[in-house]
């Protein structure tokens, strides 16, 4: 059920997200994710096209738990992040 659910973690480097998830599994914390596409178009792609465009951050990844968790998570996530 979605509304037990709090934000636990958001970014839009895959690289930073898989780790958040990695985290959280090897603390054995269930999560849920929820990713959304910006369609990797700028609001400027109409006229120039996507030429430069930086695909790698076209997706956000969220990272929610139950609420009663959520603290640990967010713990977990943000003490062993930048190791």
């Amino acid at each position: 059920m979605f509304w037990n659910k709090e934000e636990v973690f958001m970014t839009m480097e895959a690289g930073r997200y898989a780790k958040a998830r990695a985290i959280l599994e090897d603390n054995g914390i269930p999560y849920t994710v929820k990713t959304k596409s910006s369609g990797g178009y700028s609001a400027n792609s109409h006229r120039m096209g996507s030429f430069g465009e930086k695909f790698d951050h076209s997706i956000t990844y969220y990272i929610y738990t139950k609420k009663e968790i959520a603290e640990s998570a967010r713990y977990h996530i943000q003490s062993n992040l930048n190791r």
